[in-house]
C-alpha cells in the first residue's frame, strides 16, 4: 500500500539516529536469527580497529563474568573490559538480590526531598537515565530483569537527586559506575535518619534534610 510505504520512509531516519546512539554506547541489539548454519569452530571476521564492543548472550557465564545461579541477570555477559558497562556486574548482582529478596521497592518506605537538577547536573542525571535505559532494552528478553531496570530508572530521582545540588554530579558518577549498593544503602540511611527525626517531633508534619 502507498500509504504504508510513505511511513516506512518516515520512520527510517529516527531508527537510523536511535541505532547510532545504542552503537556510541558499545552495545549492539541482537540480530534476528538466520537460517544458515554457523560453524563455531570457523573464526570470525577481524574487529576493526576501534569498533564498539559488543554484548554476549551466552549460556552459563565463563571467567572473571561468571554470574550465579540466582542472579536474574546471569543470562547475559559483559564480555569487554571497554565497554562502558564491563564493570557493572556487581551492580547488576545487587540489584538481582533485591528483586529475588523482594526488596527492591524498599526506598518507596522513606520520604525524600529531591533537588532540581540544573547545568551539568542535568547532563549528568540524563546520562544516567540513558544508560539505564539502554541497559533495559539489551535484556528485554527477560521480563523480571528488564522490569527490574525499568524500576532502577523511575528510583533515579530518588537516588541521585535526595542529597542536595552539591552531591548530583558525585552520585551519578557512581551511578554510571555501576556502584548500586553504594547509592542505596546512602538513600537507605538518609531515609531512616528523616523518620527518625520525625518520629522525636511528630508536630513538624514533614521531616527534611539541608538539601
Amino acid at each position: 500500500m502507498p500509504g504504508t510505504d510513505v511511513a516506512f520512509k518516515k520512520l527510517q531516519p529516527a531508527y537510523t539516529e536511535w541505532n547510532t546512539a545504542r552503537a556510541c554506547q558499545g552495545w549492539s541489539h541482537p540480530a534476528a536469527p538466520s537460517s544458515a548454519p554457523v560453524n563455531s569452530d570457523s573464526p570470525g571476521p577481524a574487529a576493526a580497529p576501534g569498533s564498539a564492543p559488543q554484548l554476549q548472550s551466552l549460556g552459563p557465564a565463563q571467567g572473571t563474568s561468571a554470574a550465579s545461579n540466582n542472579n536474574i541477570f546471569s543470562h547475559c555477559i559483559i564480555a569487554e573490559d571497554n565497554n562502558s558497562f564491563h564493570n557493572w556486574d556487581a551492580g547488576l548482582q545487587f540489584l538481582s538480590d533485591k528483586e529475588i529478596s523482594g526488596k527492591l521497592c524498599e526506598l518507596r518506605d522513606f520520604t525524600f526531598t529531591s533537588a532540581l537538577p540544573v547545568g551539568k547536573g542535568r547532563t549528568k542525571f540524563s546520562s544516567c537515565m540513558k544508560k539505564v535505559l539502554v541497559l533495559a532494552d539489551i535484556f528485554q528478553d527477560s521480563i523480571r530483569a528488564r522490569d527490574t531496570l525499568r524500576h532502577l530508572a523511575r528510583s533515579l530521582s530518588t537516588l541521585l537527586l535526595s542529597h542536595g545540588f552539591k552531591m548530583i554530579q558525585t552520585r551519578c558518577f557512581h551511578l554510571l559506575k555501576g556502584d548500586l549498593e553504594w547509592l542505596w544503602a546512602s538513600c537507605t540511611k538518609l531515609g531512616r535518619a528523616r523518620q527518625t527525626r520525625l518520629a522525636a517531633n511528630p508536630h513538624t508534619g514533614k521531616a527534611r534534610t539541608n538539601t
